[in-house]
């Protein structure tokens, strides 16, 4: 049962789901800067790697 509910919200959210920006929490690591599907080496340009991954400052949540 527990899988029906699963699938079925899957397909729910697919179907009629809410489109999203990159980064919906405004994380600060590399996996919010890689687009969706991601090119064939991850990223299009060399991220900038001067902060660390706790630093939010700078970092814009897309609505």
């Amino acid at each position: 049962m527990g899988l029906i509910i699963m699938f079925w919200n899957l397909f729910a959210g697919m179907r009629s789901g809410e489109k999203i920006g990159r980064n919906p929490w405004g994380g600060a690591t590399f996996e919010w800067y890689t687009p969706s599907p991601p090119p064939l080496l991850n990223f299009d340009i060399e991220p900038d790697v001067e902060r660390n991954p706790y630093s939010f400052k700078g970092v814009e949540r897309d609505e």
